[in-house]
């Protein structure tokens, strides 16, 4: 399909430069037909083609619009030149605009009903896509798309005769076969899938603000969620007891690719072996994300964003109810962290905390910062607290603390800065209520 897709794409833009080039120089009834023709061309390859990513968008690529615009631009002031001409001459009749009565100018309009019936069947298909996007309505929901648009053509065929009806009959039967074709994208992701994990336990991932891969439903070219701003599905993998994104599925080129740097792009998910068989039978664990060599379970009300290496948490519990801001939560976070926590050299040490009684915080210049750091005896973690103090209207001290490879982040008020050890605790304890036992099988 990868290779048919790009085939189409190529065919229609050497369609469009060839029949834009050589429009101007037909007679007025087939140059603007030939015109509507290319422009159709072009449509059709820039709907398969797609959005174009960012990192590509270059100095050739601005090259080539200016490049096809300009052209552009020459072939429709050729033709509007010629039409004006023409019409200040001897006046356009419709036999001049619309041409002889002939088989030649019949055969001509049918090819053309047939080649928008094309381009109406790419953009019915790619808007179906859309619309349907994210619902999950059953697996067979492209079949059953792909067995609608096969009716409606076959009524088209039993009434063809006009050009209408080409059209039509042309554009169902695209559809019906697009639909037919992507019918068949859930099998190709799982089995792509299980080839690149390649015996390793893995999972299908989402951007984190789209519903986790626990259905095969979920996999289908209509049902599954699209969007232009990243990837639309990830392949995760666990290596060495770590979950890594490694590949992201392209809808387009019905394949999965090499992934770039997205990992803050996409929610994290619980690799298993044989994970096709699992969610075919629909034995895939729901809300179970593996992050690091852990694996946890988070409830929504947390409003939780959980990567492959770390996890956000929307919650209060270190406030006191006077500080407590219903419109903007606190963050906490635990990210497993493969290096050392580095502990500024000019930072005070952290027995030199004081109570903030005895800090005159509002004799404080602005942008006066305090930093405290080291190990602390009780526990052995390492710590670099951060204030910054002066006439703001949020006094927070952000603290970072790092537990053997978990480094804890979070905020607390100046005011109960002296509680810090028993914050990081509390962070802690909630943290492990999340924990659950990971599973391979």
């Amino acid at each position: 399909m990868i290779e048919i897709v790009g085939l189409l794409i190529i065919s229609f833009y050497c369609s469009f430069l060839i029949l834009a080039f050589i429009s101007p120089f037909l007679p007025i009834y087939l140059m603007w037909r030939t015109a509507g023709l290319s422009a159709l061309a072009l449509t059709a390859g820039r709907l398969l083609e797609g959005p174009v990513h960012w990192s590509e968008k270059n100095f050739a690529y601005t090259m080539g619009i200016i490049q096809v615009s300009l052209f552009i631009s020459l072939i429709a002031l050729i033709i509007i030149i010629r039409l004006s001409i023409a019409a200040a001459k001897t006046g356009l009749t419709d036999e001049e605009y619309f041409g002889p009565q002939n088989s030649l100018v019949c055969c001509f309009n049918k090819l053309a009903a047939a080649a928008i019936g094309c381009a109406v069947g790419i953009f019915s298909f790619i808007l179906i896509a859309h619309l349907l996007s994210g619902a999950v309505i059953s697996r067979y929901l492209d079949l059953s798309v792909a067995l609608l648009a096969v009716v409606g053509a076959y009524y088209s065929f039993r009434y063809i005769g006009c050009e209408i009806t080409i059209g039509a009959l042309t554009a169902l039967s695209v559809l019906a076969a697009s639909s037919f074709a992507g019918s068949l994208q859930s099998i190709r992701i799982l089995s792509e899938g299980e080839e690149l994990a390649d015996g390793r336990p893995w999972c299908l991932s989402t951007p984190n603000t789209e519903r986790p891969i626990t259905e095969i439903a979920q996999l289908g070219f209509f049902s599954l969620k699209k969007t232009r701003a990243y990837p639309n599905l990830g392949l995760i993998v666990l290596e060495d007891d770590h979950p890594k994104l490694v590949a992201h599925w392209s809808i387009r080129k019905q394949r999965f690719h090499h992934a770039p740097n997205t990992k803050v792009l996409f929610r994290t998910c619980d690799p298993i072996n044989n994970f096709s068989v699992k969610l075919e039978n629909h034995e895939v664990r729901q809300n179970i994300f593996a992050v690091g060599s852990g694996s946890y379970s988070v409830s929504a009300t947390y409003h939780p964003n959980i990567y492959t290496d770390r996890i956000y948490i929307q919650s209060n519990i270190l406030l006191k109810p006077e500080y407590i801001d219903p419109r903007k939560p606190e963050i906490l976070e635990i990210g497993y962290k493969a290096g050392d926590l580095h502990l500024p050299e000019k930072a005070a040490p952290l027995r030199m905390i004081p109570h903030p009684e005895n800090i005159g915080i509002d004799e404080l210049p602005v942008g006066y910062g305090i930093t405290y750091a080291g190990a602390e005896e009780r526990t052995g973690r390492k710590f670099v607290i951060t204030c910054f103090s002066g006439r703001y209207d949020e006094r927070k001290c952000r603290i970072r603390a790092l537990d053997s490879l978990l480094l804890y982040s979070f905020r607390l008020p100046f005011q109960d800065i002296h509680t810090w050890s028993e914050a990081t605790d509390k962070v802690a304890a909630l943290f492990k209520s999340f924990r659950v036992e990971r599973q391979h099988d």
